[in-house]
């Protein structure tokens, strides 16, 4: 609707206002799916239509402040992985510089925007002070609004997110967890458990603390794939991934670690049948990466056998293709396996040769 040519005048002052309403209907749903398996569906559209969002913007803070505020407001969370929309920290400060905006939940939502550009922009204490005060205005405006508890949920974590001392935070997130869970919200559940398993690992080596951690990290990842989230599963994974070295020995982590790995190769799976090779290659090699830290060799070779099973579909780079097959090899012989055939076949027995010390 945005690429309609009745839209399109800007001396009419109803097309200015028609798109307007539209970004608005595109932020709200953007609110509605955030952190669900739509969400990148979304990302998608208003990546196509960045320029519309920014003129719509534009005219709304002179002409109607409060579609800046819902437009910002709902839409910053996405903005932030827009190329066209890189300055959404500067956009939410000018909806909000207007005084005579309605105190709304959209409001709300535009004061946990700041919150979050203090946190990661922020260098000085004074900058996450100021957002953790954006943030618990935002609570304090959510309180006074009958049926905002997922919105209250969000303002305490970004409280949490503003606190610069670990168990400070700890202490917000948990509180936002437990309102997600009594709300039966699953995505808030699965962004709060991300947001505890990102208050970081422990420097002194294994101990229960990274237990912890390592169970927050698990069930982020673990219901972001339920929700088929790649973009925050892949960062609930690289969490994990820092503080695998962190983890007490022990078969029950072990074993907790290993279900992200099977999470991972069943994603692998959903994306070769949604034919985005790409994809399912790169969550096989987390799954690599995750068998490496664990020294599972055996599961190591098989996501290998996967990945090169299909390099008919993916232009890989030869020297490393290479490589890769030579490194596989070793290690089926390290195993007492028989390596596949058809993999070898893929290069010369004597180029393989190199690769015999592994």
């Amino acid at each position: 609707a945005l690429r309609q040519p009745s839209i399109d005048d800007p001396q009419i002052e109803s097309s200015a206002r028609l798109r307007s309403h539209l970004v608005e209907a595109l932020c709200d749903r953007a609110w509605l799916f955030k952190w669900g398996r739509h969400e990148d569906d979304i990302r998608k559209r208003m990546l196509d239509v960045a320029p519309d969002i920014r003129r719509a913007f534009e005219w709304a803070k002179t002409n109607e402040p409060n579609a800046a505020i819902h437009i910002v407001g709902d839409g910053h969370r996405l903005f932030k992985r827009i190329p066209g929309l890189g300055d959404w920290p500067v956009m939410l400060d000018q909806a909000l510089a207007n005084k005579t905006v309605k105190r709304s939940i959209e409001y709300g939502r535009t004061l946990c925007g700041v919150a979050l550009a203090r946190c990661v922009f922020g260098r000085r204490d004074s900058d996450f002070r100021g957002g953790f005060l954006a943030a618990r205005q935002a609570l304090e405006l959510f309180q006074t609004i009958p049926g905002s508890e997922p919105d209250r949920a969000n303002a305490l974590r970004h409280m949490g997110l503003c606190c610069t001392i670990r168990n400070e935070q700890r202490t917000y997130y948990l509180r936002a967890l437990e309102m997600y869970r009594k709300l039966g919200d699953q995505e808030g559940e699965a962004q709060t458990a991300l947001s505890l398993g990102q208050t970081g690992w422990p420097e002194d080596g294994p101990n229960p603390e990274a237990a912890s951690v390592l169970r927050w990290d698990i069930d982020a990842a673990t219901e972001f794939r339920n929700l088929r989230n790649d973009f925050y599963l892949s960062e609930s994974v690289a969490e994990l991934e820092k503080g695998l070295p962190s983890i007490p020995v022990g078969r029950e982590y072990r074993d907790e670690v290993r279900r992200i790995r099977d999470c991972l190769e069943l994603m692998a799976v959903d994306k070769w049948y949604a034919n985005d090779v790409r994809g399912g290659v790169a969550s096989l090699r987390d799954c690599m990466r995750i068998d490496i830290r664990l020294g599972d060799q055996s599961n190591l070779a098989d996501e290998i056998e996967k990945i090169i099973g299909r390099r008919n579909s993916i232009a890989f780079d030869n020297p490393a293709m290479c490589k890769l097959i030579g490194f596989y090899d070793n290690l089926c012989h390290r195993l007492g396996r028989t390596p596949k055939h058809s993999i070898l076949d893929h290069v010369g027995n004597s180029r393989l040769k190199d690769f015999e010390q592994g």
